[in-house]
């Protein structure tokens, strides 16, 4: 039976950070989160940093900018701060994918995969960062009838690091 809330009060309800807890318990494969709005960012960096697969989506307006919000997000929960956000990031993703709308015909296309850097930086200013390197862009080739078209470019190559984390050495 559901009891409504009495007049005047406050019902949180249920949250996204509650369902990436809850989903920790039920020994997924995988956990997909559709969109990292708040302090749950930092549930799933845990998740995936305890072994679970998993991914997000999350709306920056590059590949550069995800990092730094992420870090944001995770913020939020006040649970962690500084240079161990970014390690946990380092940790939990390897790619970024970027998706754009071209809107000469609406489509969605995939625009650049990059690699998350294997460590934090810090610029001359003292601000820490992770890099982002392209590994894949989407290059235009037309846009005749205001239909894009176009085919990718392989503009870099996955670290050793990255290769070594998921066992894809060449032997």
């Amino acid at each position: 039976e559901v009891i409504p809330p009495k007049a005047g009060s406050i019902s949180s309800g249920v949250t996204m950070r509650d369902l990436v807890e809850a989903t920790t318990q039920m020994r997924p494969d995988g956990i997909i989160v559709g969109e990292t709005t708040g302090e749950e960012a930092f549930d799933l960096l845990q998740a995936l940093n305890t072994g679970h697969f998993g991914a997000s989506t999350i709306h920056a307006n590059t590949a550069e900018d995800s990092i730094p919000r992420l870090v944001s997000l995770v913020s939020q929960a006040d649970m962690i701060k500084g240079e161990a956000i970014y390690d946990l990031i380092i940790a939990a993703f390897d790619l970024v994918v970027v998706t754009t709308r071209f809107p000469e015909d609406g489509s969605r296309k995939i625009e650049g995969i990059y690699e998350i850097g294997s460590e934090v930086k810090q610029t001359e200013a003292g601000v820490l960062y992770v890099p982002t390197i392209p590994i894949w862009k989407f290059i235009l080739d037309s846009n005749e009838d205001n239909i894009i078209k176009g085919h990718w470019e392989q503009v870099g190559e996955l670290s050793e690091f990255r290769k070594k984390k998921h066992n894809l050495q060449h032997t």
